[in-house]
């Protein structure tokens, strides 16, 4: 998770005291000092905006540049766009901030100001690779300015490239000045990457040193102590501080994300009731990662479906997708007259297979609704445990049933591969590969140890997509592998029939896991001791034959595939 970043609304006396008025006022000076090219129109245009500013109407600024943009956009000097855009990015109108910015960075590219504006407006925004690559023009125009570096410690966080900011951290290169405005976010920084890597302890000293208080009004302080609290395992101290900071930004983006923090936090620990309500707050959060459609109809609430029409729709990715409709059935418990299922294109085919009493949908371009897609309510298939009252996961479940072409399809892996009677479909990590996932995946040489493990009656199927050329080659000679010629990136239904003509499946948690698991395989994957989707029990709750190996932060990965082999050492002695 991230620092707490300034909020988008401007609409609160406090927000609008806190995080624009000294910036501001400095943008203002700067601004009425600026000598435009037509100074007897433009002055007396920027004048009227200066004053709408320090009145703080973030609205009819806002209005005004966009006017200015459109009509005076060659007469604005760099100073002046830079100032807009300032403005812009301290009120949350950032379609605005970028016209602005990006204009000034065209107008003058040798000078750092608009990227810098650039910087924070892509930091906020979630758009790493854009940030990265304004604060590299940035430095190369601004000089050594120390600034720069505290910049990017906020930036590797967000990043989540916790190796670094260790480096940097114990180089002694992060310099913790208790002067520094920024000195709270670079502590966050510093706290998160010592417990990424389960250095607890220096993490808790770390923030004692810094911010041994609360400070009520201070939301990165609050949240230093929620997720410290947190990793500390303190279930109520850490909520207790979360709920701090969402009564306090209540009605902003910083009380939004505290919310959503505190539900991820409550379902890891059980805490279903209340986990499952404060999840909804999802739609709330701008940067939450989904698409959000906008539906002709209402979104169902519980009311009765008999003889009513129900749209019940993917979202955040695609193994959130398959999570959550293993809740389906309890709708169609509640006899409606059709149920509609819209998920991202490339998952039709197994959800044609998994329930074909419903008419599937796929995703189209962007967030429209097609004319033929006509439901009486709607529903995002996250919601189906709140709104079911199946807040355990434990309702009826529904599975894939095997085809005749999976039994073939079985049959000839066998044939061609002499002496081999039992299948293991092994797959070590998803097609996605970030510094936040890089930890949760096994390597090519992993896989190795575990095939050379094997007995000789035991193939292995390569159930892994988007097979990188060095991973093709390494595995390629190994003679107890199957590499299948399909490409499973987007033809899910061949790699469900691979899954399906296995004895067994070793897995990351990808998609793999999640096709696994509505086959209902026999399934070893591996992941956070703590995590919310266990549901705060020792097992996984989704799927009825997966077998998880709990792991501690920074977990050992020789360790993990000693388990691994010891979980397969019971397969093979059946």
């Amino acid at each position: 998770m991230k620092s707490t970043k300034p909020p988008k609304s401007a609409k609160s006396a406090k927000s609008a005291k806190s995080a624009k008025s000294v910036k501001s006022a400095k943008s203002a000076k700067s601004a009425k000092s600026a000598k435009p090219t037509k100074p007897t129109k433009l002055s007396r245009l920027f004048s009227r905006l200066v004053t709408r500013v320090e009145e703080a109407d973030w609205d009819g600024v806002a209005e005004m540049l966009e006017g200015l943009l459109d009509k005076h956009k060659d007469d604005l000097n760099y100073v002046q766009l830079v100032a807009g855009a300032k403005w812009m990015l301290d009120s949350g109108h950032w379609i605005l901030c970028y016209k602005l910015g990006y204009e000034a960075l065209l107008r003058e590219p040798e000078r750092p100001e608009a990227a810098e504006v650039l910087f924070f407006l892509f930091l906020h925004r979630n758009e790493t690779d854009r940030a990265e690559d304004c604060l590299t023009i940035a430095k190369n125009y601004g000089g050594n300015d120390p600034k720069y570096l505290t910049w990017e410690i906020l930036l590797l966080n967000d990043q989540g490239n916790n190796e670094r900011v260790l480096e940097l951290y114990e180089d002694g290169r992060i310099c913790l000045d208790r002067d520094d405005p920024r000195l709270s976010e670079l502590v966050f920084s510093v706290m998160m990457a010592l417990i990424t890597v389960n250095r607890v302890t220096e993490a808790r000293e770390v923030v004692d040193e810094y911010y041994p208080v609360v400070e009520d009004d201070n939301p990165n302080i609050i949240n230093l102590h929620a997720k410290i609290n947190q990793a500390e395992e303190n279930f109520a101290e850490s909520v207790k501080y979360f709920e701090m900071n969402e009564t306090l930004r209540e009605g902003d983006q910083v009380g939004v994300e505290a919310r959503w923090n505190k539900a991820l936090l409550q379902l890891s620990w059980g805490d279903l009731d209340n986990g499952w309500e404060n999840y909804e707050a999802r739609w709330e959060w701008e940067r939450f990662p989904t698409r959000k459609f906008d539906f002709p109809s209402p979104k169902w609430a519980g009311e009765s479906l008999a003889g009513k029409s129900i749209l019940v729709w993917g979202e955040q990715g695609i193994g959130d997708e398959i999570l959550f409709l293993t809740a389906l059935p309890g709708v169609f418990e509640r006899g409606p007259s059709k149920v509609g299922i819209y998920v991202t294109e490339k998952l039709v085919p197994v959800v044609e297979r998994w329930y074909p009493n419903a008419m599937v949908h796929a995703f189209g371009e962007g967030t429209e609704i097609a004319e033929d897609i006509d439901y009486d309510y709607h529903l995002p298939v996250g919601s189906l445990p709140l709104q079911l009252g199946n807040l355990d996961i434990t309702g009826p479940k529904h599975f894939i049933k095997e085809r005749p072409e999976t039994i073939a399809l079985r049959e000839r892996l066998l044939s061609e591969h002499p002496g081999k009677s039992r299948i293991v479909g092994i797959s070590w990590r998803s097609g996605v590969l970030t510094r936040r996932r890089i930890q949760n995946y096994l390597s090519y040489h992993a896989v190795a140890d575990i095939l050379e493990d094997a007995p000789d009656d035991v193939l292995f199927v390569s159930l892994q997509y988007s097979l990188a050329d060095i991973e093709k080659e390494e595995l390629g000679s190994e003679p107890n592998l199957y590499i299948p010629d399909e490409e499973f990136f987007d033809d899910l239904g061949s790699q469900l029939n691979y899954i399906q003509a296995c004895d067994l499946v070793v897995t990351s948690g990808s998609i793999c896991l999640a096709l696994a698991g509505v086959t209902a395989q026999p399934c070893i994957t591996w992941g956070p001791r703590r995590i919310w989707t266990r549901l705060g029990t020792d097992k996984y709750p989704w799927f009825p034959l997966v077998h998880m190996i709990k792991c501690d932060p920074n977990w050992d990965l020789g360790a993990l595939v000693i388990s691994i082999q010891k979980l397969l050492q019971i397969f093979y002695s059946r």
